[in-house]
């Protein structure tokens, strides 16, 4: 009875720490916005944000399927670098399998648009080094992340 017990806590403590209030995020301000392929290496997906001025803030939970920030949260961290919310051109995030838009991705882009958000709504693919764009009229728009050469896809 007494090592059922014991078992029974050993599993329960690991499910416990991967409640959603306890996932970490991990914030860098980049003075300078790297190149996107250098910052989509990791098996998760990352958001980016890059303002007129060339610099770039990413955001990570870590995880594989989704990468939680908020409206909110994106303002606080560009008040961080002395930048408003119409400063943003870029905010591009990756999907490290071949999927398209999820219905969170068309939420929070929604929810950017209502907040005023003008710039660029993209999805990267690491593998193939190419963007897709959310919104009618990105493929006619010379943007593509602070200067990269990347192929332009645009499949909602």
């Amino acid at each position: 009875m007494r090592k059922a017990m014991v078992l029974a806590l050993i599993i329960s403590v690991p499910a416990a720490s991967f409640a959603q209030s306890e996932i970490p995020t991990i914030v860098t301000i980049h003075q300078m916005a790297p190149a996107i392929e250098e910052i989509f290496t990791e098996p998760f997906e990352t958001l980016v944000v890059i303002t007129s001025d060339g610099k770039a803030i990413t955001v990570t939970n870590q995880l594989a399927r989704q990468v939680r920030s908020s409206v909110e949260e994106i303002k606080c961290f560009l008040k961080r670098i002395n930048q408003g919310f119409d400063s943003v051109e870029l905010i591009i995030h990756n999907h490290p399998t071949p999927s398209r838009w999820s219905l969170q991705d068309k939420r929070f882009y929604h929810r950017l648009k209502r907040e005023g958000f003008k710039g660029d709504f993209a999805l990267y693919f690491p593998w193939s080094k190419s963007m897709r764009y959310m919104g009618d009229d990105e493929v006619n728009r010379g943007k593509n992340g602070g200067g990269n050469t990347l192929n332009r896809k645009n499949e909602d």
